[in-house]
C-alpha cells in the first residue's frame, strides 16, 4: 500500500502485460523488416507498438501516482505517447493503403504531432481540464484501489479529441473503400480495429469525465489493433512462405525440364536422328578414348568406313522415305555385330564410320568388314520392295596410318574410293602410296584457314549473256585463293578440302559478303540491272544460319533479294531434301532468284524438281561440249529446255565455246549463255571496263 492509500492489482499488471506484449510485437515487426520480406508499413507499425509500450506504462505510473503533482506528471507522458501513437498509426495506414501523397502528407502530420507532443509537457497541472479537476480514489470489488483525475474536458483537450477522431474515420475510409479492392480481408481485419480503437477512444473520454468509474483503456484500442495487424503480418508471411515453395518447386520442375532438355540436346548434338547413331561430331567424341588408349598401351585400332554402294539409285527410284528406311535397317544390322567398347557412327547419307579395338587391329578389322559383306548379302524388306546392298569399305589403321583422328577419317576415305575404283562391293587398306593425298589435304586445310584470316580469297566474274539480245543479265561469282607461295590456285583443289575440314561454312560466308559488296560498289558507280550469282556447296545449303548469313550480307550493303541469284546442284539437295527444300523456300521468300547448276549430271527425280522454289536451270557444260556432233547430248538438251518452258523456268547453257554451240543452243530457245565464246571469269576491277565496252559477238 502507498500513499493515498493505492492498492496496485490486476489493472496494472494488464497494464505492463500488454507493454510487454507491445515491446514483443515492435520486435516481431522489426525482425520481420530485417528478414528482407517486404510488407508495407511494417517499421511504422513496429513504431506504433514502441508508442503503445510508452502509453501502456505512462497509464500503469498514472494510476499509482502517490499525489497529484506525480499524476499530472505522468498524465504528461501518457499525452505525448498518445500522440506519438496516432502519428505512427497514421503513418502506418497511409502507408499500408498507398496513399498517393503520402509524403507530404505525413510531414504534414509529423510537424503537427510534434507541436503536440511539445505542448503536452509545457501544458500548465490539469490543463486537459477546464476549471477544478480532482483527484479520486477508484475502489475495485477484487481489493484494487487506484488513482484518477476527474474534472470538465477543456477545449483544448476536446478539439485534440476531435482530431483523432477525425483521423480515426480518415483510417477507415483508407482501409475499408480503396483498400478493399486490393485485399478484402485485410480491409475487414484493420476496418474492426479501427472501430474498437474509436469505441475506447470514446469510452476513455467518459472515464475522464467521471461518467465511467474505472481506469484509461482507450490504449487498449491500439493494443487490439496490433494483435490484428500482426495476424495479417502472420497471414502475408504465411502465403509468402508458400508462394515461395511454390517457386521452389516451380524452380525445381523448371531445373528437371532444363536438365532433360540439355540431355536431349546433348544427345541430338552427338546423334543422327535418322539412325541414332553417333554423328560426325560423337564420332570425334567417342574416338577420344580409343586414341588415348592406345597411346598408352602402345597399341593399335582400326577405322572402317563404309559407303553403301548405289544407294543414290535406290533413293532416286524409290523415294526418300525408302531409302531412310534401308539406312535405319543397314544401321540395326550393323550394330547388332558391335561388341565391347567398339562402336558405330553415321558420317553422311549414305556413309558409316566403325571403329574396332579388337588386336591385333588389322586381323579383327577384316574380319568385321567380311561379317559386314556377309550381312548385307540378305536382302532387305521395305514396304513391298526386296533391296540389295553392297558396300565398298575401306580399312586405316592408328597409329600406323595417322596419328589424329581427323587424318585417321581421311585415311579410311582415302582406302574406301580405293574400293570403289576397284568395282566395289571389296574391302581395302590404306595404302602408303595415298599419304601423300592425305599430306596435301592437310597442309591445304590448314593453309585455308590462315587464307581466311589474311583475305588471301578474290572474287572472279563470268557475264551470263541473254541469248536473244546479247546485253549481260547477271555475273556469276568465282572463288581464287591467291596463295603468297602456291600463287593462283584453283577451287577444285581447295574447295573438296573446305569441306571436309568443315571450313567451307566460313569461306561460303566470305563469298555471299564479298560479292555483295563488290556488287554496290558497282550500283554507286550507276552499274545496274545485273544481278551476281553465287554458288552454294552441301554444307552450306544444310546450315540452319544460312538464311541469316544472306539477309545480313544483304542488309549491309544496301541491296535487295532481287540483286542475287544463288546456284545449287541437284545432289547437294537429295542429302537431306525437306530441310533443303525449307531452306530454298526461306531464300525465295527474300526475293532471291535460284538455280540448279549441272542439271542433269546427278540423280534427282522431277517430283522433287516440282517441289523446289527454283527460277533456273543450268545445262551442265558436259551435255554442250558436244552437242553439234552428239545426238544425245543434244536430246538431252533440248529435253531439259523444253522442260524448263514447261516449269516456267530459264535455262543458262554453261561452257559455250563456239558460235555453232551457241546458235544451235538458241534455236532450242534456251535463255542464257555462258562460257568462253563471250568472256572468262574477271576480277572486280575489270569487270566496269568489260560492261561498257562489250556487244554480242566481240
Amino acid at each position: 500500500m502507498t500513499t493515498l492509500g493505492i492498492v496496485p492489482g490486476p489493472l496494472i499488471t494488464a497494464y505492463h502485460f500488454s507493454a510487454g506484449f507491445a515491446a514483443f510485437a515492435a520486435l516481431v515487426c522489426a525482425a520481420v523488416a530485417l528478414s528482407g520480406i517486404r510488407i508495407r508499413g511494417i517499421w511504422w507499425l513496429a513504431a506504433m507498438c514502441v508508442a503503445s509500450v510508452g502509453s501502456q506504462l505512462a497509464n500503469a505510473d498514472f494510476h499509482v501516482a502517490p499525489n497529484l503533482l506525480a499524476a499530472t506528471d505522468a498524465q504528461r507522458w501518457q499525452n505525448a505517447w498518445s500522440a506519438g501513437q496516432l502519428y505512427t498509426l497514421t503513418g502506418f495506414l497511409a502507408i499500408y493503403t498507398r496513399h498517393r501523397h503520402r509524403r507530404g502528407f505525413l510531414i504534414i502530420m509529423g510537424v503537427l504531432f510534434a507541436s503536440m507532443i511539445a505542448m503536452a509537457f509545457q501544458m500548465p497541472p490539469g490543463g486537459r481540464f477546464a476549471g477544478e479537476y480532482k483527484s479520486v480514489i477508484l475502489e475495485f470489488p477484487w481489493g484494487e484501489r487506484l488513482q484518477m483525475l476527474h474534472g470538465e474536458l477543456s477545449r483544448s483537450s476536446l478539439i485534440g479529441r476531435t482530431g483523432f477522431f477525425g483521423l480515426f474515420l480518415w483510417g477507415l475510409y483508407r482501409v475499408a473503400i480503396p483498400y478493399a479492392r486490393e485485399d478484402r480481408t485485410g480491409s475487414i481485419v484493420i476496418s474492426l480495429g479501427l472501430v474498437i480503437l474509436i469505441l475506447a477512444t470514446a469510452l476513455g473520454g467518459l472515464v475522464e469525465t467521471g461518467t465511467i468509474a474505472f481506469v484509461y483503456f482507450g490504449n487498449y484500442g491500439y493494443i487490439f489493433l496490433v494483435l490484428l495487424v500482426l495476424y495479417l503480418v502472420v497471414r502475408k508471411l504465411l502465403a509468402s512462405n508458400a508462394r515461395l515453395k511454390r517457386m521452389t518447386a516451380a524452380l525445381h520442375n523448371e531445373l528437371d525440364s532444363h536438365l532433360e532438355t540439355r540431355k536431349v540436346v546433348h544427345h541430338l548434338s552427338f546423334n543422327d536422328r535418322l539412325t541414332d547413331l553417333p554423328s560426325r561430331a560423337g564420332l570425334f567424341n567417342l574416338i577420344r578414348k580409343p586414341i588415348e588408349q592406345a597411346q598408352r598401351q602402345h597399341s593399335q585400332f582400326a577405322m572402317l568406313h563404309i559407303d553403301l554402294d548405289r544407294f543414290d539409285v535406290i533413293n532416286d527410284t524409290l523415294g526418300p522415305n525408302v531409302g531412310d528406311r534401308l539406312l535405319q535397317e543397314v544401321s540395326r544390322r550393323l550394330q547388332s555385330r558391335i561388341q565391347g567398347e567398339d562402336f558405330a557412327a553415321r558420317m553422311s547419307a549414305d556413309e558409316f564410320i566403325v571403329v574396332i579395338n579388337g588386336q591385333p587391329a588389322a586381323a579383327a578389322a577384316i574380319g568385321f568388314a567380311d561379317t559386314l559383306h556377309e550381312l548385307l548379302r540378305e536382302p532387305f524388306a521395305i514396304d513391298e520392295h526386296t533391296l540389295h546392298v553392297t558396300a565398298s569399305i575401306g580399312i586405316a589403321l592408328y597409329p600406323d596410318d595417322a596419328d589424329n583422328a581427323e587424318a585417321l577419317l581421311v585415311a579410311a576415305d582415302l582406302a574406301t574410293r580405293e574400293a570403289k575404283r576397284q568395282g566395289r562391293n571389296c574391302t581395302r587398306f590404306f595404302r602408303r602410296e595415298l599419304d601423300d593425298a592425305i599430306r596435301e589435304r592437310l597442309h591445304v586445310g590448314n593453309a585455308l584457314r590462315m587464307a581466311l584470316a589474311e583475305q588471301q580469297f578474290e572474287l572472279y566474274f563470268q557475264p551470263q549473256i541473254d541469248a536473244r539480245d546479247g546485253h549481260i543479265t547477271s555475273l556469276e561469282a568465282l572463288i581464287r585463293w591467291h596463295h603468297p607461295e602456291g600463287g593462283l590456285i584453283e577451287p577444285g583443289r581447295f574447295i573438296p578440302v573446305a569441306e571436309e575440314m568443315h571450313l567451307i561454312g566460313e569461306v561460303g560466308a566470305w563469298v555471299i559478303d564479298e560479292a555483295c559488296r563488290i556488287l554496290a560498289d558497282w550500283r554507286e558507280a550507276g552499274i545496274h540491272d545485273i544481278r551476281v550469282a553465287i554458288n552454294l556447296s552441301a554444307q552450306q545449303l544444310h546450315q540452319t544460319e544460312l538464311i541469316d548469313t544472306v539477309r545480313g550480307a544483304l542488309d549491309r550493303h544496301g541491296l535487295t533479294g532481287n540483286d542475287l541469284e544463288l546456284e545449287i546442284t541437284e545432289s547437294m539437295v537429295m542429302e537431306d531434301p525437306d530441310l533443303c527444300i525449307e531452306q530454298l523456300r526461306q531464300l525465295s521468300a527474300l526475293g532471291i532468284k535460284l538455280a540448279m547448276d549441272d542439271f542433269g549430271t546427278g540423280y534427282s527425280s522431277l517430283s522433287y524438281l516440282r517441289r523446289l522454289p527454283i527460277d533456273t536451270l543450268k545445262i551442265d557444260r558436259s551435255f554442250v561440249h558436244d552437242i553439234e556432233t552428239n545426238d544425245n547430248d543434244a536430246t538431252i538438251c533440248a529435253t531439259t529446255i523444253s522442260m524448263a518452258n514447261t516449269l516456267g523456268l530459264d535455262t543458262v547453257a554453261e561452257g559455250i565455246e563456239t558460235e555453232a554451240q551457241a546458235n544451235r543452243l538458241r534455236d532450242l530457245k534456251c535463255d542464257r549463255f555462258q562460257g568462253y565464246l563471250f568472256a572468262r571469269p574477271m576480277p572486280a576491277p575489270a569487270v566496269s571496263g568489260f560492261l561498257r565496252n562489250y556487244s554480242i559477238g566481240t
